[in-house]
């Protein structure tokens, strides 16, 4: 229902801005990525494919919804705090660390997260 409200008011707003039909495709876009995102975990994995391909301050953002989604969720935190360190806010990821414990991650993933700024890491982390 929220969806369909959406992309009427989008239609309607490009109608208003002379667009016109050609302006489809982005409601079309948005739709796709909405669907993708309605779980946590499938957040997580577009933040991800985002971080991956460089796309930092998208992957921030999908982080933060994977986070708002499932609060709880220590690989959305902790991906959430290596980009923060991706993105030069030590301070934001040292915050994010202290809410993690190095213990509940493979070692290899704990280091590809802390890699960018160890001493927040350290600071922060449990």
């Amino acid at each position: 229902m929220a969806l369909k409200l959406l992309k009427t008011c989008l239609a309607a707003g490009l109608a208003l801005a002379g667009t016109g039909a050609a302006q489809a495709e982005p409601i079309d876009d948005l739709e796709q990525a909405l669907a993708r995102s309605q779980t946590a975990a499938q957040t997580l994995d577009t933040a991800r494919q985002q971080a991956a391909a460089g796309q930092l301050l998208e992957a921030l953002a999908s982080s933060e919804r994977a986070l708002f989604l499932d609060r709880k969720s220590q690989p959305a935190r902790l991906l959430h705090a290596a980009l923060l360190c991706r993105l030069d806010d030590p301070g934001g990821a040292t915050a994010e660390f202290s809410l993690l414990r190095k213990g509940d991650f493979k070692k290899a993933d704990w280091q590809a997260a802390t890699a960018q700024c160890p001493a927040a890491a350290t600071k922060g982390a449990k």
